[in-house]
C-alpha cells in the first residue's frame, strides 16, 4: 500500500514486480535512508539488531545469524558516507559469538551483543551497585561482557527493545506482512528490503507530519 500509493494491484503484478526489482529494491532502501538523513531524522551511531523468524517458504535456508553478520557488516560499510558512521552495535543472543564480536572490532564498531538470556527483574543492589573495574584483558568478547554489566552498558543496550522490537510488531500486526512469499535467500532478503523500505517509507510521513 505505502509504496503502490495507495493502489491496491493485483497478485500476480506485485509478484512480477517483486521478482524484477529486487536489486533495484535494496538500491531504494539505502536511497530512503540518505533521505531520512538529510531530513535530519535518521542516525546510524547506535545500530540494534534482532533475531526475528518469520515463517519461511519450503525452499528457504536454515536462520543461521552467525553467517549473517559478516556480510551484513561489510553492506553497513558500504553506505554512503553521508549517513554516517556505525560506532555501537545492539543484538541479542542470537548473534552473540567470539568470531562475531571480533568481526565488530576488525569494523570499528563496538559490540553490545547479549550472552545469555537476561533476566527482567535485576536485584536492586546489583542495580544500583557501582560498577566493576574495567578487565585488564585484550580479548574482546571479556571487555564486551564487562561492558554489558555497567550502568552505562544495560543503558544502551535497552533500546533495542524500545526502537527494534516495536517495529516487528507494527510490520506484522498492522501492515499485515506476516511470511516470505519468495523462495531462495536472495530473493528473501530482497522482499525483506521491500517490506522494511515500506516502513521507514510511513514513518517518514509521520514523522515529517509531526
Amino acid at each position: 500500500r505505502y509504496v503502490a500509493a495507495n493502489t491496491h494491484p493485483d497478485h500476480d503484478t506485485l509478484a512480477t514486480f517483486r521478482r524484477r526489482f529486487l536489486k533495484e529494491i535494496e538500491a531504494l532502501f539505502v536511497q530512503v535512508l540518505v533521505l531520512a538523513r538529510e531530513m535530519k531524522l535518521l542516525s546510524l551511531a547506535t545500530s540494534r539488531w534482532t533475531e526475528r523468524r518469520s515463517r519461511p517458504t519450503r525452499a528457504s535456508t536454515r536462520h543461521c545469524p552467525g553467517r549473517q553478520i559478516v556480510p551484513t557488516l561489510d553492506k553497513v560499510a558500504a553506505l554512503p558516507q553521508v549517513q554516517g558512521k556505525v560506532e555501537t552495535l545492539l543484538a541479542d543472543t542470537g548473534y552473540f559469538s567470539a568470531a562475531n564480536v571480533q568481526a565488530c572490532a576488525s569494523h570499528d564498531i563496538e559490540p553490545l551483543l547479549s550472552m545469555r538470556r537476561e533476566s527482567h527483574h535485576m536485584p536492586v543492589l546489583e542495580r544500583l551497585g557501582a560498577d566493576t573495574p574495567a578487565p585488564r584483558a585484550d580479548d574482546p568478547v571479556v571487555q564486551m561482557a564487562h561492558r554489558l554489566g555497567t550502568k552505562a552498558g544495560r543503558a544502551l543496550y535497552g533500546l533495542r527493545k524500545q526502537t527494534v522490537e516495536p517495529v516487528f510488531g507494527i510490520i506484522k500486526r498492522v501492515m499485515g506482512w506476516r511470511q516470505m512469499s519468495l523462495r531462495g535467500l536472495a530473493k528473501a532478503r530482497g522482499e525483506w528490503s521491500l517490506v522494511t523500505m515500506a516502513w521507514n517509507i510511513k514513518r517518514l510521513r509521520v514523522l515529517r507530519a509531526a
